[in-house]
């Protein structure tokens, strides 16, 4: 999870190549079906108002991700205080439902169900080389971030300061 901040101002500043603009619009794929809040089903629309989404690609058999998935969930609750300012929409990796369920069960934002076919849509839309993967996308839709993880290991409550500054 370290990364220079060097390098990652760096890798913001070369203009990679903006995967938005190739592919569905990922808060478009996210709003063609409900999401789980727990164990309830929520509209979508309701989760899509947030300033900032962040797409949590993780999995319950992976020692990172359950690693960092406790920091993420602090940081969420902090974050959100004083109003809605972040929104996490958890797409798991997870091979077994059960494991899926297991794991969601100690987060605290909304997930793609197991097995929704969403999942592949957004892993082909971010395309993440590896979990714990996170991307943060705008109200318009447009990518802010898709290092999420690194920012926050290195950011903190921060993070949240960065991806607003970014749309």
């Amino acid at each position: 999870f370290t990364i220079s901040l060097a390098s990652r101002k760096k890798n913001l500043l070369t203009n990679k190549p903006n995967k938005s603009s190739t592919k569905m619009q990922a808060n478009t794929i996210v709003a063609s079906g409900k999401l789980l809040k727990g164990s309830d089903e929520v509209d979508a629309s309701s989760v899509l108002d947030a300033p900032v989404i962040l797409y949590y690609f993780s999995a319950h058999w992976c020692p990172p991700c359950q690693k960092f998935t406790p920091q993420l969930a602090e940081l969420y609750k902090k974050w959100n205080e004083s109003g809605k300012n972040i929104e996490i929409v958890f797409v798991s990796f997870d091979k077994q439902e059960s494991q899926f369920k297991e794991y969601f069960g100690h987060m605290p934002w909304v997930a793609i169900p197991y097995g929704d076919q969403r999942i592949k849509k957004l892993q082909a839309k971010f395309e993440p080389e590896g979990i714990p993967f996170l991307a943060a996308v705008g109200k318009d839709e447009k990518l802010l971030d898709d290092e999420g993880c690194e920012l926050v290991m290195n950011e903190k409550e921060k993070a949240l300061d960065s991806w607003k500054k970014m749309y």
